[in-house]
């Protein structure tokens, strides 16, 4: 099925619609705008929605019964009856007319959370009824609507890594056999050992380590460490 072909059906079913409220179908025009039909208040449609956009309000598709000319309809508000009109297919004012006419087209149709008056009761109330109103929603985006939430409408762009413009080579890290030499610390333990058996002084290989705690031991024992070469524990 070809563009031209897909419009003509539009255009018998717009006029189904059209003739249930009493008006005519016009044919059909496009003047190449990118235009958005916003069914309730204009300023709330957010921001992301209007870069580069016209927004157009119910009255000026009421005045041409054309959703053709739109890319897209945007719904900021609905009542209660506007909402189940639409999913059960009733186009009994101009707003339903509007989105179930942008439907059957293939438009876009954006459903903003926001716009939805029984989410404010989520919890409150009557479990029954709000269930009965998020099956109405349910069955709209099963017909092709998008429902746009604040954490959808407002996620942070990601914005993409840069590569570094200079990359040094990585060097690779020798790894080498060394293994501490245990026969030259001296811990606690040896320090005790060492102390028993001297007096006075202490002699250790030069290159050999004294923990904390060994140091303590000897200064407590007042006796003094002498680092000699080819010294031995």
């Amino acid at each position: 099925m070809n563009e031209k072909e897909l419009e003509q059906i539009v255009e018998r079913v717009a006029a189904e619609l059209f003739a249930r409220m009493g008006a005519v179908a016009p044919t059909v025009q496009n003047d190449g705008k990118a235009k958005i039909l916003v069914v309730g208040a204009s300023e709330e449609v957010p921001p992301q929605l209007t870069e580069g956009v016209q927004l157009c309000p119910l009255s000026e598709y009421e005045a041409s019964k054309n959703i053709l000319r739109y890319e897209k309809v945007v719904i900021t508000q609905l009542s209660l009856l506007q909402l189940a009109d639409i999913a059960l297919g009733r186009a009994d004012d101009a707003a339903c007319c509007a989105v179930l006419s942008a439907l059957l087209a293939g438009k876009e149709v954006d459903l903003l959370e926001s716009g939805l008056p029984h989410r404010k009761y989520a919890g409150k109330g009557s479990t029954g009824l709000y269930a009965k109103l998020e099956e109405y929603v349910r069955t709209i985006q099963g017909y092709g609507a998008k429902m746009l939430t604040a954490e959808r409408l407002y996620q942070p762009k990601v914005l993409p890594v840069k590569p570094a413009k200079f990359q040094p080579q990585i060097a690779a890290v020798p790894t080498g056999n060394a293994r501490p030499n245990f026969s030259s610390l001296i811990t606690e333990e040896i320090a005790l050992k060492l102390a028993s058996e001297h007096q006075d002084e202490v002699i250790v290989p030069r290159g050999a380590i004294l923990t904390p705690s060994a140091q303590d031991v000897f200064s407590k024992a007042r006796i003094a460490v002498k680092k000699v070469n080819g010294g031995h524990l």
